[in-house]
């Protein structure tokens, strides 16, 4: 028997899926020295 899931079920949880993935590589360390590396220099840049 195979469930069937209302329209558009899949596509969320594929964003949520994607969401929490992109959230845990942005909060790694290496992510985060970089992105605040060059948050830091566009700010001296000013």
């Amino acid at each position: 028997m195979r469930l069937r899931l209302p329209n558009g079920y899949a596509s969320a949880v594929a964003a949520v899926a994607f969401a929490a993935v992109l959230y845990k590589v942005v909060r790694s360390g290496a992510v985060s020295s970089a992105l605040s590396s060059i948050v830091t220099s566009a700010l001296h840049a000013i």
